[in-house]
């Protein structure tokens, strides 16, 4: 595999962002954590894909973004780009389609649970493709950059790897007496209980905290095993591991619920916020493994 890179003429004009802003906090969390992992030689070349990139972005309602050619800000620009005129093409490529039965039966199989073949693990593998494409020019390898860096988030988060009930944002439960959406649960409301918030505090507080559980913590001796298959050469088969992997954690975890009436913030959160902890470490090192991959030719780790 040929890793790509660019001119040390163009690097030496970069000037390297710092993270200065945050966005919902679990893509911008697995991205800042993702850069601790990435190796200097790496980042100048993101960093360089992103400071030339021209498009328009337009952050997240409430969610304000200070450089849109930061990792760790352009985190959330996939969800903004797919509510766009142009990028609504990508709305399916955050999910696989697969109902099956939870919590009796959670399988993938990529034959049968990605519609023409258009879902996250299909993107994840033709995202990579294309920013190891040295035929297509910068602002194409950025969005290729851009979508990875969210997708490779959206593929450890369970619900986007089953299309149970829309992901479970068809299911109605009570969080802190309010009624929310299973799926919001699970993408933004456990992992603002665990950080204390969903702000700027709380982004450094639970990607510092989890860097550490990654590097000497409790996760530190599982992370060989989820980067055994980060090489871009096998990505299809990677990702397709990836969601395979989220995807059980529907019948194991996710789906065991309470009664209808119980408030999923009090018990459920506490018997499943280390999962979401877990989920967020494998995004981070798998994202910083395959990137470490494309520009080096190897994992880093």
């Amino acid at each position: 595999m040929l890793a790509i890179s660019y001119s040390p003429l163009l690097l030496s004009f970069l000037c390297l962002s710092g993270i200065n802003a945050w966005g919902p906090l679990g893509h911008t969390a697995v991205a800042k954590i993702a850069t601790s992992f990435i190796t200097q030689y790496a980042m100048q070349n993101i960093s360089l894909i992103l400071s030339q990139d021209q498009d328009a972005f337009t952050p997240l309602k409430g969610w304000p973004v200070a450089n849109p050619h930061n990792m760790v800000d352009v985190a959330t620009w996939a969800d903004s780009y797919k509510n766009t005129p142009m990028g609504s093409f990508s709305s399916e490529l955050h999910s696989m389609g697969n109902p099956n039965d939870p919590p009796t039966h959670c399988h993938l199989d990529l034959s049968k649970d990605c519609h023409d073949q258009r879902c996250i693990v299909t993107a994840i593998a033709n995202y990579t493709e294309r920013l190891l494409d040295p035929s297509l020019d910068i602002q194409q390898h950025a969005q290729a950059l851009k979508f990875l860096i969210h997708l490779v988030g959206d593929v450890s988060q369970p619900l986007h790897t089953h299309g149970y009930e829309k992901g479970g944002n068809k299911i109605k439960v009570q969080w802190d007496n309010h009624k929310k959406r299973l799926h919001t649960v699970w993408d933004s409301l456990i992992l603002q209980q665990i950080a204390g918030g969903a702000n700027l505090a709380a982004l450094i507080k639970l990607s510092t905290d989890v860097e550490k559980e990654i590097k000497g913590g409790t996760l530190q001796s599982a992370v060989q095993s989820w980067v055994s298959c980060t090489d871009p050469n096998r990505i299809l088969e990677c990702a397709t591991e990836w969601a395979s992997d989220s995807n059980a954690l529907v019948c194991s975890i996710i789906m065991n619920l309470p009664a209808p009436t119980a408030d999923l913030s009090t018990d459920y959160y506490v018997a499943v916020k280390d999962v979401a902890v877990m989920q967020v470490a494998k995004a981070s090192v798998r994202l910083a493994a395959l990137l470490n991959y494309i520009f080096t030719g190897s994992s880093g780790f």
